[in-house]
């Protein structure tokens, strides 16, 4: 009996440290030769390909969208999927503003020239449906509509600041609107535009901000930083970043753009708190 029970529990702490590895291990989702891509809150991913296409697939990899009307608008810099039901693609080169429905059928298309924001350097989905926009010319946060009409806007953040923002990533998350800019760190505004907080978290890249949280990999490491308290905790990555381009942080795991590809990614669970 005493054999059979060890036997027992030998067998089943191997299974566990088998399923433990297999989760462990990255998970490929979809094959290809990507530039950039997104992921929503549903799971869906958003890839753009080295053509300037933007492809939309399921969680599970099946392609369910295509964008193709890509030549008209030049280069995409921003893409904004935290509202699934409509896509924000942001293209410089030609000053435009383009809205997507969830099949990748465009809605609008706002021409930031014709406002005379001519060297805009990011864009975002606001809470309400607008869209916030940082102009780096006049060095304002301003929210707009999808005729282009201003809504709110900040004062001058040269009357207010040492040096200002040249964010590479805007965001709006429960109201919070914020900007990163690798050099001087992370810049809180309330709903209304106005300037909160910054904070000198330097040199992240592939940065995530929720209605709490700053994530993004900060010196070789993966970052958290606590908004509401302050608490920031660290720990290595769990896998060989050395053909990886591009990582998203997702509550259930990472996904990242390397070679071959979109692949899961475990979060490490031995954080060094």
């Amino acid at each position: 009996m005493k054999l059979n029970i060890l036997l027992f529990m030998m067998i089943s702490s191997v299974m566990i440290l088998r399923q433990a590895n297999a989760q462990e291990r990255p998970q490929r989702i979809i094959s290809g030769d990507f530039k950039r891509f997104d992921v929503d809150n549903l799971g869906n991913l958003y890839v753009i390909t080295r053509s300037n296409q933007l492809r939309k697939y399921s969680p599970e990899g099946d392609s369910v969208g295509v964008f193709n009307d890509f030549v008209r608008y030049g280069r995409l810099r921003n893409l904004d999927v935290s509202n699934p039901m409509r896509i924000v693609l942001f293209y410089p080169d030609f000053g435009t503003i383009l809205l997507l429905d969830r099949m990748l059928k465009p809605i609008e298309a706002i021409d930031l020239r014709r406002l005379s924001m001519i060297q805009v350097s990011a864009v975002a989905t606001s809470y309400d449906n607008h869209c916030w926009l940082y102009d780096d010319q006049e060095a304002r946060l301003r929210k707009i509509d999808v005729q282009g009409r201003l809504l709110l806007e900040s004062p001058d953040l040269r009357m207010i600041m040492d040096e200002v923002p040249h964010p590479s990533f805007l965001s709006d998350q429960q109201g919070t609107v914020s900007m990163y800019d690798t050099a001087r760190g992370l810049y809180i505004f309330d709903l209304y535009g106005a300037f909160q907080q910054r904070i000198p978290l330097l040199g992240c890249s592939d940065v995530r901000v929720t209605g709490r949280s700053f994530e993004g990999i900060c010196n070789g490491q993966i970052m958290s930083y606590d908004l509401k308290t302050g608490r920031m905790i660290k720990w290595p990555l769990s896998f060989d970043s050395t053909d990886i381009r591009q990582i998203i942080f997702q509550p259930a795991g990472l996904y990242a753009i390397d070679n071959n590809g979109i692949i899961r990614l475990p979060r490490n669970a031995s954080r060094n708190q």
